[in-house]
């Protein structure tokens, strides 16, 4: 995985990962399959062959099972312990009752009760299905409810992960909320960005400019910027805050350098003893 190896760098992470719920039943029928009873699928061999690392008696030579030396026994099954179930086998499931729902009321509305297609399916036409597809509505095999949202998306489900250190060293992935078609749920108890440190970190690219400053916009991204102080003789521009402007002849920047006074006079008087004293 990726974070292997950069824990300290990913941890107090917020990711989102799609929300699958197991399909009921799909595991106890998949793990009862063979290759006797589940000769419906061509592929069903290979898929054995490269599970077990063995050579199917009377199989079709492939170009994986070749470098397999044993042969398998029949006896072979599949087990929790040997087989790994994919998270996201909703979607699948999901997608294949989708288009269930929808032939089957294309079917009830175009034929009206008749058996097979009629002629009003023949070629099913795919702009009419489209239409059919995005109306279904349906409990699927995980228990969740599916249908389409205007622009054709899937409900919009999430699960809310924290990478977060448990103790010293110890570093899991932790589900701390949900996203739900609009409504987010979040654990703030659960979130922890460093452990032992209660202080959240701040999220921005650039901090604020100093008084006296400009700004210099990264290229392409206007959240992130460069500071550059202005001259001695300039102020930062009051509307502009990526400008200096030099101050007019006669005024000077005060001490903020936010604006331009006027430098005052100073000149020795006749009277002064300082001028009587040069002469």
């Amino acid at each position: 995985l990726v974070w292997q190896g950069s824990e300290p760098e990913v941890e107090g992470t917020l990711s989102v990962q799609p929300q699958a719920n197991p399909v009921k039943g799909f595991d106890l029928y998949f793990l009862n399959l063979t290759v006797e009873n589940n000769r419906r699928n061509p592929w069903f061999i290979e898929f054995w062959e490269d599970h077990f690392q063995c050579r199917y008696p009377n199989s079709s030579k492939t170009p994986h099972n070749l470098k397999y030396t044993k042969f398998c026994t029949s006896r072979e099954r599949l087990t929790r312990d040997n087989t790994a179930f994919e998270n996201q086998l909703q979607f699948v499931s999901d997608a294949v009752m989708a288009f269930a729902q929808a032939f089957k009321h294309m079917h009830k509305e175009l034929c009206q009760g008749r058996r097979g297609l009629c002629e009003a399916m023949k070629p099913i036409k795919g702009p009419e299905l489209l239409k059919y597809l995005r109306m279904v509505s349906f409990k699927g095999l995980s228990g969740d409810k599916f249908h389409f949202d205007p622009s054709g998306d899937g409900p919009a489900r999430y699960n809310i992960i924290h990478f977060k250190q448990l103790s010293l060293g110890n570093y899991q992935w932790v589900r701390v909320g949900e996203y739900d078609e609009g409504e987010l749920r979040l654990n703030m108890k659960e979130i922890q960005f460093r452990l032992l440190q209660t202080q959240l970190p701040e999220s921005v690219c650039s901090l604020p400019c100093e008084i006296g400053q400009a700004k210099k916009y990264v290229e392409g991204d206007s959240c992130c910027w460069h500071c550059f102080n202005c001259t001695q003789y300039q102020i930062r521009d009051p509307l502009d805050e990526t400008q200096c402007n030099n101050c007019p002849k006669g005024t000077i920047p005060d001490h903020n350098k936010q604006f331009c006074l006027e430098i005052p006079e100073v000149f020795l008087r006749a009277e002064s003893p300082w001028a009587i004293g040069n002469f």
